[in-house]
């Protein structure tokens, strides 16, 4: 009897793993995609919803509806220069837009949160409210796109939402205000100004 030789033996598990690695190497070509498209999956929806790719724009004076009510620009109001003040930059303007609201679902906190209301131009600038410290307060009863959805509405009910933005003053006869919302993203409101 004739015992096989070492080297042989060496020679053909080493042909079997030489395709074994061929074949991992192929898989590896399947596995990384499969696994970035999985993992990279719920990071791309959270992308789109974080951000207003598509927007619908309404004319001077017309009503969009988004996130269960319908939106209408009621005044856009720049004010004086107030350079320094709050710590402004130079040829800075404060500008206040308020929205004539008529809530059309019940629940906005849910389809709203967060809303996003903000100013932008024809070159794709865009300012983010302020919250404060721009333009005093017009009256009671006027809230902030965050403020109304914490208090429960009902359908058909009318709410006032006021925010107030910086803008520099050679921007302020161009910049119109958009609105998006948490349900609706990524698309958006974009209201035109009437010229």
């Amino acid at each position: 009897m004739t015992e096989p030789a070492v080297g042989d033996d060496l020679l053909r598990v080493a042909g079997d793993e030489r395709r074994w690695r061929r074949r991992s190497l192929w898989a590896l070509l399947v596995a990384i995609p499969a696994t970035l498209i999985l993992t990279g999956y719920e990071d791309l929806g959270d992308l789109a919803r974080g951000s207003e790719w598509f927007g619908t724009t309404i004319a001077p004076g017309a009503t969009g509806r988004t996130g269960g009510a319908d939106c209408q620009v009621e005044e856009s109001q720049a004010g004086p220069e107030r350079a320094g003040r709050m710590c402004q930059p130079p040829s800075a303007v404060p500008v206040r837009v308020r929205f004539r609201v008529t809530i059309r679902e019940a629940g906005i906190g849910d389809l709203w949160l967060p809303c996003r209301i903000a100013l932008t131009d024809a070159a794709g600038r865009r300012w983010s409210s302020m919250g404060f410290g721009g333009l005093p307060g017009s009256s009671d009863g006027v809230k902030s796109c965050g403020g109304a959805t914490l208090d429960p509405h009902q359908p058909g009910e009318v709410l006032k939402i006021e925010e107030s933005f910086i803008v520099p003053k050679a921007a302020v006869d161009t910049v119109e205000p958009t609105v998006s919302v948490a349900a609706e993203r990524p698309w958006y409101l974009r209201f035109r100004r009437s010229r």
